[in-house]
């Protein structure tokens, strides 16, 4: 029986090794979505190098007949909103084929115990949805379902049903400034609520109205308006993804779905698939 993988310290000397763990661990990833880009050798380097060069990461590698088999990052995050956390992005963690998810429970108790003595009792990580494996694995630490991200093809996308005849569709636009800081407190009052209990103190809706005004401005941002006999309705924002050699999960030529909402008294009524279609529709012409 082969030792026990020995866990030390994350060095920049690793960056190389574990790098090539990463792009294995992409290359089966893309087995099962075959829409994402590949990732080489060298841009494997990068995605972790810009990870381990943010401030307050920290990381371990797991080690046997000193070959690396494993590796972990995290970086901790400081902010007023949210408080002390931790995050485990996707470049942070890949493991050596033949080697079980179990080996990720031993590293992240080494990475745990330093972002407890640091106050950081909430704890991230990104993960891939198809590995069953590795989601039993992070659940089985005490880990939760908070959000799911999906990715639609609109190569042969086409709308399931008309948009009702009484709503109208328009492109948000210069002058819609107060129509945006309505909405977005609209959204940031939903989420406060059961079960999402998201913060939302009076200086952060501040922000947040003043950010989606400033979306106005952004080239890479479309945003469409639904309303009935002039009533605001619902809204959604598309945001155009920037090519990135790094990605890991996001295909070539992708639009974003970044914000929705639907007033509190037309949830329920197909509004959100309504300008969803629309939407995705308009992209679709677009050529994303």
């Amino acid at each position: 029986m082969s030792p026990k993988p020995q866990i030390i310290s994350f060095e920049t000397d690793h960056i190389e090794a574990v790098a090539s763990l990463l792009v294995a661990r992409h290359q089966a990833t893309r087995q099962a979505h075959p829409f994402l880009p590949e990732l080489s050798l060298e841009n494997a380097q990068l995605a972790i190098q810009s990870i381990w060069d943010k401030p307050h990461t920290t990381g371990v590698v797991a080690v046997e007949d000193d070959v690396v088999v494993g590796y972990l990052l995290g970086t901790e995050v400081f902010s007023d909103l949210r408080g002390r956390t931790a995050w485990v992005y996707q470049p942070c963690y890949a493991l050596a084929r033949g080697q079980s998810t179990d080996l990720y429970r031993h590293m992240y108790a080494e990475l745990a115990r330093t972002w407890v003595e640091h106050g950081i009792f909430n704890h991230y990580t990104l993960v891939l949805a198809h590995d069953r494996n590795l989601l039993d694995t992070w659940f089985s630490l005490g880990f939760a379902h908070q959000q799911a991200h999906g990715v639609l093809s609109l190569k042969d996308y086409a709308p399931t049903k008309p948009i009702p005849h009484d709503i109208t569709i328009r492109q948000i636009k210069q002058g819609d400034e107060a129509i945006l800081r309505e909405l977005s407190i609209t959204n940031a009052g939903y989420q406060t609520q059961s079960p999402v209990f998201a913060p939302a103190p009076p200086e952060y809706i501040l922000e947040l109205q003043d950010g989606y005004v400033g979306l106005l401005d952004d080239e890479d941002c479309t945003m469409w308006l639904a309303e009935r006999d002039g009533k605001v309705l619902g809204y959604q924002a598309y945001f155009t993804v920037e090519p990135d050699s790094t990605a890991l999960t996001t295909p070539n030529k992708c639009i974003e779905l970044g914000i929705a909402g639907t007033k509190t008294d037309a949830r329920g009524s197909g509004i959100g698939s309504a300008i969803t279609q629309h939407g995705l529709t308009y992209m679709q012409e677009k050529g994303y």
